[in-house]
Protein backbone atom coordinates (compact mmCIF):
# COMPACT_ATOMS: atom_id res chain seq x y z
CA UNK A 1 0.00 0.00 0.00
CA UNK A 2 3.07 2.73 0.94
CA UNK A 3 5.12 2.01 -2.04
CA UNK A 4 2.65 0.87 -4.70
CA UNK A 5 -0.76 3.05 -3.74
CA UNK A 6 0.68 6.09 -1.61
CA UNK A 7 4.52 6.20 -3.44
CA UNK A 8 6.09 5.64 -0.34
CA UNK A 9 8.93 4.28 0.17
CA UNK A 10 10.99 2.97 3.39
CA UNK A 11 11.22 5.68 5.41
CA UNK A 12 6.99 6.20 5.06
CA UNK A 13 6.70 2.70 5.76
CA UNK A 14 8.93 2.76 9.04
CA UNK A 15 6.83 6.34 10.16
CA UNK A 16 4.02 3.77 10.36
CA UNK A 17 5.12 0.77 12.06
CA UNK A 18 7.03 3.40 14.44
CA UNK A 19 3.40 5.14 15.12
CA UNK A 20 2.11 1.44 16.24
CA UNK A 21 5.20 1.54 18.25
CA UNK A 22 4.15 4.62 19.39
CA UNK A 23 0.57 3.75 20.95
CA UNK A 24 2.25 0.31 22.50
CA UNK A 25 4.22 2.43 23.85
CA UNK A 26 1.50 5.04 25.32
CA UNK A 27 -1.54 1.98 26.31
CA UNK A 28 1.10 0.31 27.79
CA UNK A 29 2.34 3.49 30.61
CA UNK A 30 -1.28 4.47 30.72
CA UNK A 31 -2.19 0.86 31.62
CA UNK A 32 0.71 -0.18 33.93
CA UNK A 33 0.39 3.29 35.72
CA UNK A 34 -3.54 3.57 36.33
CA UNK A 35 -3.38 -0.21 37.29
CA UNK A 36 -6.12 -2.96 35.71
CA UNK A 37 -9.92 -0.99 34.68
CA UNK A 38 -12.36 -2.05 36.90
CA UNK A 39 -13.96 -3.99 34.01
CA UNK A 40 -11.13 -5.34 33.03
CA UNK A 41 -12.68 -8.60 31.19
CA UNK A 42 -15.30 -6.04 29.09
CA UNK A 43 -11.82 -4.08 28.26
CA UNK A 44 -9.88 -7.01 27.33
CA UNK A 45 -13.00 -8.05 25.18
CA UNK A 46 -13.72 -5.02 23.63
CA UNK A 47 -10.03 -3.95 22.58
CA UNK A 48 -9.21 -7.58 21.00
CA UNK A 49 -12.28 -7.53 19.35
CA UNK A 50 -11.56 -4.03 17.68
CA UNK A 51 -7.81 -4.78 17.47
CA UNK A 52 -8.03 -5.41 13.75
CA UNK A 53 -9.99 -3.18 12.40
CA UNK A 54 -6.98 -0.27 11.55
CA UNK A 55 -6.21 -3.08 9.20
CA UNK A 56 -9.20 -2.65 7.11
CA UNK A 57 -8.39 1.42 7.35
CA UNK A 58 -4.65 0.26 6.10
CA UNK A 59 -6.82 -0.85 3.09
CA UNK A 60 -9.02 2.19 2.75
CA UNK A 61 -6.07 4.95 3.52
CA UNK A 62 -5.01 7.17 0.72
CA UNK A 63 -2.36 9.03 2.72
CA UNK A 64 0.14 8.04 4.52
CA UNK A 65 -0.78 10.19 7.71
CA UNK A 66 -3.81 8.10 8.16
CA UNK A 67 -1.72 4.76 8.07
CA UNK A 68 0.02 6.41 10.95
CA UNK A 69 -2.85 7.43 12.76
CA UNK A 70 -4.04 3.75 12.20
CA UNK A 71 -1.23 2.75 13.55
CA UNK A 72 -1.28 4.62 16.66
CA UNK A 73 -4.69 2.73 17.21
CA UNK A 74 -3.78 -0.71 16.48
CA UNK A 75 -0.71 -0.47 18.96
CA UNK A 76 -3.10 1.16 21.67
CA UNK A 77 -5.88 -1.57 21.62
CA UNK A 78 -3.46 -4.54 21.12
CA UNK A 79 -1.06 -3.35 24.09
CA UNK A 80 -4.16 -2.55 26.28
CA UNK A 81 -5.35 -5.79 25.74
CA UNK A 82 -1.96 -7.52 25.97
CA UNK A 83 -1.18 -5.93 28.91
CA UNK A 84 -4.44 -7.01 30.74
CA UNK A 85 -3.88 -10.56 29.63
CA UNK A 86 -0.61 -10.29 31.02
CA UNK A 87 -1.19 -9.32 34.27
CA UNK A 88 -4.35 -12.26 34.50
CA UNK A 89 -2.28 -14.86 33.48
CA UNK A 90 0.47 -14.18 36.43
CA UNK A 91 -2.74 -12.76 39.19
CA UNK A 92 -5.24 -15.62 37.90
CA UNK A 93 -3.38 -19.05 36.66
CA UNK A 94 -1.70 -20.69 39.70
CA UNK A 95 1.74 -21.04 39.71
CA UNK A 96 2.37 -24.63 38.98
CA UNK A 97 0.31 -24.18 35.26
CA UNK A 98 1.34 -20.68 34.31
CA UNK A 99 4.20 -22.11 31.90
CA UNK A 100 1.90 -24.07 30.36
CA UNK A 101 -1.08 -21.58 29.79
CA UNK A 102 1.42 -19.08 28.59
CA UNK A 103 3.02 -21.51 25.96
CA UNK A 104 -0.30 -22.12 24.59
CA UNK A 105 -1.73 -18.36 24.63
CA UNK A 106 1.98 -16.84 22.72
CA UNK A 107 1.38 -20.22 20.54
CA UNK A 108 -2.38 -18.86 19.51
CA UNK A 109 -1.32 -15.13 19.10
CA UNK A 110 2.08 -15.28 17.14
CA UNK A 111 2.95 -19.28 16.78
CA UNK A 112 -0.01 -19.36 13.97
CA UNK A 113 1.67 -15.57 12.22
CA UNK A 114 3.78 -17.85 9.91
CA UNK A 115 -0.03 -19.78 8.40
CA UNK A 116 -0.92 -16.17 8.29
CA UNK A 117 1.58 -14.98 6.07
CA UNK A 118 1.47 -18.36 3.49
CA UNK A 119 -2.11 -17.29 2.83
CA UNK A 120 -2.01 -13.54 2.52
CA UNK A 121 0.24 -13.58 -0.42
CA UNK A 122 -1.24 -15.53 -2.04
CA UNK A 123 -4.84 -14.02 -1.60
CA UNK A 124 -3.46 -10.26 -2.41
CA UNK A 125 -2.33 -11.60 -5.92
CA UNK A 126 -6.01 -13.04 -6.28
CA UNK A 127 -7.42 -10.18 -4.56
CA UNK A 128 -5.65 -7.43 -4.14
CA UNK A 129 -3.46 -5.67 -1.23
CA UNK A 130 -6.64 -3.58 -0.27
CA UNK A 131 -8.98 -5.89 -0.73
CA UNK A 132 -7.07 -8.51 1.62
CA UNK A 133 -6.48 -5.60 4.03
CA UNK A 134 -10.01 -5.02 4.69
CA UNK A 135 -10.84 -8.54 4.75
CA UNK A 136 -8.08 -9.26 7.21
CA UNK A 137 -9.72 -6.52 9.15
CA UNK A 138 -13.21 -7.57 8.98
CA UNK A 139 -12.78 -11.37 9.63
CA UNK A 140 -10.49 -11.21 12.78
CA UNK A 141 -13.47 -8.70 14.08
CA UNK A 142 -16.01 -10.81 14.03
CA UNK A 143 -14.68 -13.85 14.76
CA UNK A 144 -12.85 -12.62 18.08
CA UNK A 145 -16.05 -10.09 18.47
CA UNK A 146 -18.35 -13.77 18.37
CA UNK A 147 -16.11 -16.05 20.47
CA UNK A 148 -16.22 -12.92 23.24
CA UNK A 149 -19.86 -12.87 23.16
CA UNK A 150 -20.75 -16.37 22.66
CA UNK A 151 -18.68 -17.49 25.37
CA UNK A 152 -19.77 -13.90 27.43
CA UNK A 153 -16.04 -13.23 28.61
CA UNK A 154 -17.40 -9.30 29.11
CA UNK A 155 -19.34 -10.78 32.14
CA UNK A 156 -16.22 -12.72 34.21
CA UNK A 157 -14.35 -11.00 36.03
CA UNK A 158 -11.92 -13.82 37.87
CA UNK A 159 -10.48 -13.29 41.27
CA UNK A 160 -7.31 -13.21 41.64
CA UNK A 161 -5.21 -15.97 42.92
CA UNK A 162 -2.02 -16.00 45.14
CA UNK A 163 0.87 -18.45 44.17
CA UNK A 164 1.02 -20.37 47.26
CA UNK A 165 -2.18 -20.35 48.99
CA UNK A 166 -5.31 -19.59 46.42
CA UNK A 167 -5.81 -16.50 48.83
CA UNK A 168 -7.31 -13.37 46.40
CA UNK A 169 -5.46 -10.71 45.19
CA UNK A 170 -6.62 -7.61 44.19
CA UNK A 171 -4.83 -5.89 41.76
CA UNK A 172 -5.76 -1.99 41.69
CA UNK A 173 -4.30 1.33 41.29
CA UNK A 174 -0.94 2.31 39.55
CA UNK A 175 1.34 -0.94 38.85
CA UNK A 176 -1.16 -2.85 41.12
CA UNK A 177 -0.04 -6.15 39.55
CA UNK A 178 3.61 -5.73 40.89
CA UNK A 179 2.99 -4.36 44.04
CA UNK A 180 0.92 -7.53 44.42
CA UNK A 181 2.63 -10.20 42.77
CA UNK A 182 5.74 -8.53 44.68
CA UNK A 183 4.14 -8.89 48.00
CA UNK A 184 3.06 -12.72 47.34
CA UNK A 185 4.23 -15.16 49.43
CA UNK A 186 7.61 -16.70 47.67
CA UNK A 187 7.47 -13.75 45.57
CA UNK A 188 10.90 -12.86 44.60
CA UNK A 189 11.95 -9.56 45.17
Amino acid sequence: IVRNDLDGGAGTFGLVLAADGVGSVAAALIVSQRGLPKRFMRVLALVWSMCSLPLLGYGLATAAWQLMVLGVLHGVLITTGLVIWSALEQTRVPREMRARVMSVGWFVAIGLAPVSFALTGPLAAALGASETLILAGIIPTVITAALMIGFRIWRENPPAMDDIDGDEIVVTGPAGMIDELEAAPGAVG
